[in-house]
This record gives structure tokens, C-alpha cells and sequence, in this order.
């Protein structure tokens, strides 16, 4: 099974536990390092995720991952944390719930000249049939970027 798939059926096994114990599902990476496949779930919630949450939710979804032996091609390590400080934004939910925050985005491509921007997220909406996310930037410059071509957004600390 492709990496990609991998990680989208995992997401799915994922969302209920995350749901039954009051968790949100971040991101889910499979990925080889050092000769090791690597299972990273990255977890949180609005009161922000401890130790005890990530081992609770490891448990419940090592459980889980044990009824679905044709998923991986072979042995893997779980790890499970929150996604920390520079939080991934990847759903519509994450644009919403995070504006008025300091943000990265880097995209497929350009926009304006430039396909990395930083600034406060505005928040997203849809224009038309497309998604398109708000960044203000230089303190009064608004750009829209469309979030199909975004390749990467990252939370960022207050500052730059």
C-alpha cells in the first residue's frame, strides 16, 4: 500500500479514538528513517495535549492498528505528541479556528511573485468554487492564497 494511503486510512481508524477521548487528529506521518518505518501522530486539542493524553490515545490506537494486519507492508514504530508550537494548518476547521494568529505558508506556487508569505491569518473563505486563505502582511496588505496550492502552513511564534 502506498505511503500516502497509508497515512489517509490510518487518519480514518484515528478519527474516532481521537474523538472518544476528547482529541483532535493533526497529522499523520509514515515515513522511513534509518532503515525504520516511522507512524508519527500528531494530536491535540483545545486545551492543548500532556503526556497522559498522548499516552492514553497511543494506547487506544495501538489496539486499533493490531486488527489491521494487511495495513502495513511490515513492522513500524508508533509515536504519538502534539504537533507543538509551529502546528501544522491543514483543514478548513484549522484556518478558522487559528485566525488572528501569527502563521508560515509556503505553496506549490507562486502567488504574486513569491511562494512564501508570513503573517496573521485572516481566516479562509470560499470565493466562488475555490478555498482561499487570508494573510495579512506588512501590517495592512491582505493576499489571498488559494489553499489548493498551499504546501505548507505552520502556527508561528509572535514574532518574527
Amino acid at each position: 500500500m502506498a505511503k500516502e494511503r497509508i497515512e489517509n486510512k490510518v487518519e480514518a481508524l484515528a478519527e474516532p479514538v481521537a474523538g472518544t477521548l476528547g482529541l483532535e487528529i493533526v497529522e499523520v506521518v509514515y515515513q522511513k528513517e534509518a532503515g525504520d518505518w516511522y507512524l508519527r501522530i500528531f494530536i491535540d486539542s483545545p486545551a492543548g495535549v500532556n503526556i497522559n493524553d498522548c499516552q492514553s490515545f497511543s494506547e487506544a490506537m495501538g489496539a486499533v492498528l493490531d486488527t489491521q494486519e494487511d495495513l502495513f507492508p511490515g513492522s513500524y514504530l508508533l509515536e504519538v505528541s502534539s504537533p507543538g508550537v509551529a502546528r501544522p494548518l491543514r483543514k478548513r476547521a484549522d484556518f478558522e479556528r487559528f485566525a488572528g494568529k501569527k502563521v508560515a505558508i509556503k505553496l506549490a506556487k507562486a502567488v504574486a511573485g513569491s511562494r512564501k508569505y508570513a503573517g496573521e491569518l485572516l481566516g479562509i473563505e470560499q470565493v466562488d468554487q475555490e478555498e482561499v486563505i487570508l494573510i495579512k502582511i506588512n501590517s495592512d496588505q491582505i493576499i489571498k492564497l488559494p489553499k489548493k496550492i498551499v504546501a505548507k502552513a505552520n502556527l508561528q511564534l509572535d514574532h518574527f
